[in-house]
């Protein structure tokens, strides 16, 4: 009987985390960049207790895409370095994790080269490419494909 209790509950948590990263992504990757996109994506990640790496990494790229809704150049720049930090930090804690080397990627691409941010663009676009097959999540990678298109 504990057996399966402790399944029920592993199935729920794998569940609720699918559709937590799930919910995260289809938000993140809709194409207009405005504040109730941000909002709810922090309200969503703000509602995980235990984030594990990729969702930290969601926290920081949506850090960068506050920027977009900001005029104040000093609070853009605040939020600019805050999820630059974050993604880095991600990265340095999970350097093979696909996911968020592709946030890392993108977000360099759209960052304006006076930020000096678009060191990791040549070696992430390789490492995404390289491993493409290793995504279980055929959404996922139709995502990426699509905006390595777009980004090249």
């Amino acid at each position: 009987m504990k057996n399966l209790i402790l399944f029920i509950f592993l199935i729920n948590v794998n569940y609720c985390f699918s559709q937590n990263i799930e919910d995260i992504r289809d938000l993140y990757f809709t194409k207009e960049a405005n504040i109730n996109k941000c909002d709810s994506i922090y309200n969503i990640l703000k509602l995980i207790k235990n984030k594990n790496n990729t969702l930290y990494a969601y926290s920081g790229a949506n850090s960068l895409l506050y920027c977009k809704t900001i005029d104040n150049v000093f609070e853009k720049f605040s939020y600019f370095e805050k999820g630059k930090n974050i993604i880095e930090k991600a990265i340095d804690k999970e350097p093979n994790n696909i996911e968020i080397k592709f946030l890392r990627y993108i977000n360099q691409m759209n960052t304006p080269w006076f930020l000096n941010y678009k060191k990791n663009i040549k070696e992430d676009y390789k490492f995404i490419i390289s491993n493409l097959d290793l995504i279980k999540s055929e959404k996922l990678k139709n995502q990426i494909i699509t905006s390595l298109k777009e980004y090249k």
